[in-house]
Order: structure tokens, then sequence, then C-alpha cells
């Protein structure tokens, strides 16, 4: 990528002062900002001790690369979105009794639109976390594809889905169909939970440069240097408005919609979103992304 001056860009260099005064200001961490238009940064900056090849942990921006993953999947005939979750968790869901937790589909879970409240695994303990999940014991329940309700467990089983058809760990299947093609850092890599499954929701390590890179990749449709890698249809369809996600009536940036684990934002942008500020924002109508990681847990 090359370097342009923000006015060349169509940005002003005094709002980036001033936007760099604001986090300064509220005492934000921030440990790195970039900003690219196109296939050049306007912008980029790290704080000490980060530089551009730590590996940050990105929380749940996570599920948009377990997304991408399942995109995959789709495209190698290996799933349908409306495929039911049990078809490939037969013995895991064995002893569920519940009728609408066993018809929730693949596109179910990315809309985060499942049946159940999801439980607590870090209060649970449980030596296989993909068996927690399918064994839910809480009463209530709904029909799946109807209501949003955040369910990080229903994403990291789709990561386990990736595993268990593919016979590769997430990080390795998504090396192949897409890091090595797109310059992914070779220390990008997930987690483990119990039961030696990637950490899909939660716990993907990279550099931001990765971050960016992914960010472009899914701005351009699924194409990168000409070559279309993933599906446009699906890229298209996990970026767009799925399900609303307004269930109190707030409007703000987190209630504009949800697709197939990508948040939509203002402004026909969407965002890979993970806790603590893990951001990486695409507006495609100005073909900008801007990058943020940080440490901003119950500060934001």
């Amino acid at each position: 990528m090359n370097y342009i001056q923000p006015e060349k860009a169509g940005i002003l260099s005094k709002n980036i002062l001033n936007y760099l005064k604001y986090l300064e200001r509220y005492n934000l961490a921030t440990h790195d900002i970039i900003i690219a238009k196109g296939n050049d940064i306007v912008f980029e900056k790290y704080w000490k001790p980060f530089n551009e090849n730590f590996l940050h942990r990105m929380y749940s921006v996570s599920k948009s690369f377990v997304s991408l993953a399942i995109g995959f999947l789709e495209q190698d005939g290996l799933i349908s979105l409306d495929d039911k979750i049990s078809k490939y968790f037969a013995e895991e869901i064995k002893n569920q009794t519940d009728e609408n937790m066993r018809n929730q589909t693949i596109r179910n879970m990315l809309m985060m639109s499942t049946a159940k409240e999801e439980r607590f695994w870090f209060d649970a303990k449980p030596s296989d976390r993909v068996k927690f999940y399918f064994e839910n014991d809480r009463p209530y329940s709904r029909k799946p594809g109807i209501l949003f309700q955040y369910d990080s467990t229903g994403s990291f089983v789709l990561g386990a889905l990736v595993e268990r058809l593919t016979k590769k760990e997430l990080a390795e299947y998504l090396r192949e169909k897409l890091f090595n093609k797109i310059g992914v850092s070779e220390g990008a890599h997930f987690l483990k939970c119990p039961g030696g499954h990637s950490w899909g929701d939660s716990a993907l390590l990279c550099t931001p440069r990765d971050l960016l890179k992914t960010a472009r990749f899914v701005m351009n449709g699924g194409r990168w240097n000409g070559e279309q890698i993933l599906n446009e249809d699906y890229i298209k369809s996990a970026v767009s408005r799925q399900i609303d996600n307004d269930e109190y009536g707030v409007q703000n940036i987190q209630t504009q919609g949800y697709g197939y684990l990508f948040w939509r934002a203002y402004n026909n942008s969407y965002y890979f979103n993970g806790m603590g500020c893990q951001f990486a924002v695409c507006v495609p109508d100005d073909d900008i992304i801007f990058v943020y990681n940080g440490d901003n847990q119950g500060n934001n």
C-alpha cells in the first residue's frame, strides 16, 4: 500500500488531528489507528509499546472472519446456509428436546436469530464448549429467524462447523482460502476453547494491517488483485441488513441492523466490531476504511 496526504483523499488533516486530541482528552487507551482510501493509506499511527507487527486480540471482530469461512464452505459446496445445524452436530444435540433449537439453521446463527439465549461457559467451565452449547437447558425458546439476540457462542459453533467439515483448524482453512492470497501475516491465529476448538467468536490474534487487508477484501466484494476469491453474492448478503437489531427503540451505531456476523452502521456503512474498541469500519460510498485497536472496556 502507498501513503498519500489526507487532502488527496478528500480528508482534512486538521480533522484527524482533532480526533487524536479527542482521544487524548478522554484518556482512551488507543493502540493504533489506520485510515485508508482505496489502496492508499492516509494515516497510520501506533502508540508504544504497540507497533505494526503486534498481534492484537480482536475479540468479536473474530466473528466476521468466521462469517467469511462459512462463505467459503458454501462456495465449496460443503453446506447450504439453510441447513439445520443439527445435521452436522447430531451427537452433541441428541439430548436436546427443544424443537426450535433443533431446527435452527446456519443462516439463523449467522444472523444471531437463534432459538435460545446463550449460557455463559466461563462460569460453567465445560470440558467441551460445543457440547455445552447444544445442551442448553434454558426453558424459554422461540422460533429461530425471528428475533435478534446476541449469541456469541453460536458464532463459535459456526467456527467449529468449519473445522468439522474441513478437518482443518479454522485459521488453517482461512489461510488456505484467503490469508495467503491477501497477505495476512503468518502469525495470525485463533486461541483455543475447551474441547480443542478454535475460539472463533472472540480470540483471533492478528495485526492491524491484517484487519485492514481483510476489510479491503470485503469492500472489494470478495476480490483481490483481479481474482474473485469469494463469491460476491455472499459478501453482499453478509454486510447487508439481514435483521433488525434495535430491540429497545434506541438509535445508535449498534442498532442499524445486522448481517452475517457483520454490523451495519450509518450511511450505508458496516463494520467488524470487537470488545474494547476493535474496529474496522467500511464506508463503501467514500471507499474509506478506518481501523482502530485499543483497550477501552468499560470506557466506551
